[in-house]
């Protein structure tokens, strides 16, 4: 997924925020939550990419879908993306805060493709090794 400069901004203003805030870990499990429904859903992705559709009737169907799973700081957020007419952008940002977040925390991502199935050991000494050659906590993915 490409990402704007917008994504970036509206990623680090939340991170920051959530900083800010103390509320880092709830607003990373709400991301994770609107990641999902937005991974799962063409529906919905279409339905924020559709000029057509107002603003405000997005806020609204996105605050119905995510009332009671996300928290108050991730609504306020979703409130102003979409007043401000970026509710297209949600996935990119999510994207973006997540790689932030990984950046913040020293923390790299790895995709391992293997001939046939690794052990535990044989996962936990790919990543060890992974991690000595970057120097950076490794999230592998076989």
């Amino acid at each position: 997924m490409t990402q704007t400069r917008a994504a970036q901004r509206y990623a680090k203003a939340i991170l920051d925020i959530a900083r800010d805030e103390k509320a880092q870990e709830a607003v990373t499990e709400d991301f994770k939550t609107i990641n999902g429904a937005l991974n799962n859903s063409p529906e919905l992705r279409r339905l924020l990419a559709t000029p057509v559709i107002d603003e405000r009737v997005k806020e609204s169907i996105l605050l119905e879908i995510f009332n009671g799973k996300i928290g108050e700081v991730v609504a306020r957020f979703i409130g102003l993306l979409t007043r401000k007419g970026r509710s297209a952008d949600l996935a990119s940002i999510t994207e973006a805060y997540f790689q932030l977040l990984d950046a913040e925390q020293n923390i790299i991502s790895a995709v391992v493709t293997t001939a046939a199935p690794l052990s535990e050991p044989q996962q936990r000494e790919i990543e060890q090794r992974l991690a000595q050659i970057s120097g950076k906590k490794v999230r592998a993915e076989y």
